[in-house]
């Protein structure tokens, strides 16, 4: 909290007089005795010009005796000062970031899977879609420290480098006490990905990019085939196929198990807060909330809900 003070000066201002006088001279004086000097010319002074006598200062008369002066009550006792007794103690303050967590990753180039040193990594709150104050570069073996408020939970990334897309991943769970891989996506890669799903990016707009995985019961991840995707604004939908590339929705409709590894690709999405969803057999399995900026690209995974992979059995994608 800032706090501004305002200094008031008091000028006194003193009067002070000036008083003037003034007198003549009264020539030479007259010889009596002797011979008297016909000649001689009487001695007639030189004139003095003085300042003139206006007289004696008239008289105002006696000052009228204004009488004691009147009391006019002295300062007002406002009566004792109230005890608001202790401060009361308000406890911790809820506005700093609280408890802290390491927070380790590896920064990785998504084609070539090899580790980016130099990346500048910023944090971004996975509610608001703001960038924080946390920020950390890639060492030369690619990694990242990071402190961060615990009660974050989840957090998203952004990764910049030059030669590569702005790359965002949301959804981070910050306290797993394991090692998470950032990836980052080169200007080429960006490009090769756009023409071979056979659509044109529009820099005012996004690109987004995942999979779509079941989660067993030992903690594994395992492609769902057969699903298709929505997002919410609408994008360009697309699926990756036995290539292990995008392709175009005529050829690939769907997402496929072997090498195209259940991803998908959303492009020309509006920027802005963005909900994914995965379908299968026209039921929803999943869905993940993320954030998305202009002329970038977001990978970012839908995660499936219930006991089983979702995957129909009739699947041979």
């Amino acid at each position: 909290m800032k706090t501004c003070l305002n200094l008031l000066s008091a000028v006194a201002l003193a009067v002070g007089m000036v008083a003037c006088g003034g007198g003549g001279g009264n020539g030479g004086a007259q010889d009596q005795g002797g011979t008297q000097d016909p000649g001689a010319t009487p001695d007639q002074g030189t004139p003095d010009p003085g300042t003139p006598d206006p007289g004696p200062t008239p008289d105002p008369g006696p000052t009228t005796d204004p009488g004691p002066a009147q009391d006019q009550g002295g300062t007002q006792d406002p009566g004792p000062t109230t005890d608001p007794g202790p401060a009361q103690d308000q406890g911790p303050s809820d506005t700093g970031p609280g408890e802290m967590v390491t927070f380790k990753a590896v920064v990785k180039d998504n084609l070539t899977k090899e580790i980016l040193k130099g990346a500048t990594v910023v944090a971004y709150d996975n509610t608001t879609g703001e960038a924080t104050q946390y920020q950390a570069t890639s060492g030369q073996d690619g990694k990242i420290t990071m402190e961060l408020p615990k009660a974050a939970g989840k957090m998203g990334f952004k990764v910049s480098l030059a030669g590569f897309k702005d790359t965002y991943q949301f959804n981070i769970a910050i306290d797993t006490g394991k090692e998470e891989t950032l990836w980052a996506v080169s200007v080429n890669g960006y490009k090769m990905a756009a023409a071979l799903a056979g659509f044109e990016p529009d820099p005012t707009k996004a690109i987004v990019a995942g999979a779509i995985y079941w989660v067993n019961a030992q903690g594994e991840e395992e492609f769902v085939g057969c699903a298709t995707i929505t997002s919410d604004p609408p994008g360009e939908y697309r699926y990756f196929g036995d290539a292990g590339l995008p392709a175009p929705l005529a050829e690939v409709p769907e997402t496929t198990t072997g090498k195209g590894e259940a991803r998908f690709v959303a492009g020309n999405v509006p920027p802005g807060k963005c909900t994914l969803k995965a379908w299968v057999k026209g039921q929803e399995v999943g869905s993940a909330t993320l954030f998305t900026f202009a002329d970038s690209i977001c990978i970012n995974n839908i995660y499936t809900e219930g006991t089983s992979n979702p995957t129909p059995a009739d699947c041979t994608k």
